[in-house]
């Protein structure tokens, strides 16, 4: 692939999105919640965000 260099940088970070009290989402699932002390699982969605460094233009 030539987008992509000999040693890239990838960057991956799962978070959750929290829907504690939602009634009209599609699809809740039940995650943790990162942001809560005490680990709390809740409705919500988990999300995956990659990002690839370059330093080409």
């Amino acid at each position: 692939m030539k987008n992509i260099e000999k040693d890239p940088v990838i960057l991956v970070d799962d978070s959750d999105i929290i829907k504690p009290h939602g009634q009209a989402f599609g699809d809740l699932g039940i995650v943790r919640d990162g942001s809560s002390k005490e680990n709390k699982y809740v409705k919500g969605y988990m999300v995956t965000e990659i990002v690839g460094l370059s330093t080409k233009i």
